[in-house]
């Protein structure tokens, strides 16, 4: 069940691209209508680039009057939502030894400032 969100949102691309009658309301429309078929990472794209501001969806002849309920926004805000869960996990798995391996860079880098430091004191 993990892909769900970017499988409702693929079948809501797919929809928006047969109509086309929304292009202009969003930016983000031209976007999708360039491609047929979306990759995962594409959609997650898109689902960043949409500010979920329902332009669309008040001009849209498929949304929840009719038998295929349409919402694209909303289905590309579960998408970004589940992008967000994706790397903040990656961040807590991995985020103490990103943080130790960031202190060690600067340990270094002022080590050698320090190494470089003029004899005499003259300088910076």
């Amino acid at each position: 069940m993990q892909n769900y969100p970017l499988n409702k949102a693929r079948h809501q691309a797919k929809i928006c691209n047969a109509c086309r009658f929304c292009e202009s309301n969003c930016w983000v429309f031209p976007e999708l209508h360039h491609k047929r078929a979306f990759l995962d990472c594409e959609l997650t794209q898109r689902a960043i680039l949409c500010h979920n501001c329902r332009g669309f969806y008040y001009a849209c002849q498929y949304t929840a009057q009719h038998e295929s309920d349409s919402n694209l926004s909303k289905a590309l805000a579960a998408v970004e939502q589940e992008s967000w869960k994706d790397h903040a996990q990656l961040m807590n798995r991995s985020g103490v030894l990103m943080s130790a391996g960031l202190m060690l860079v600067f340990a270094i880098i002022f080590a050698l400032a320090q190494a470089m430091q003029a004899e005499t004191g003259d300088g910076f």
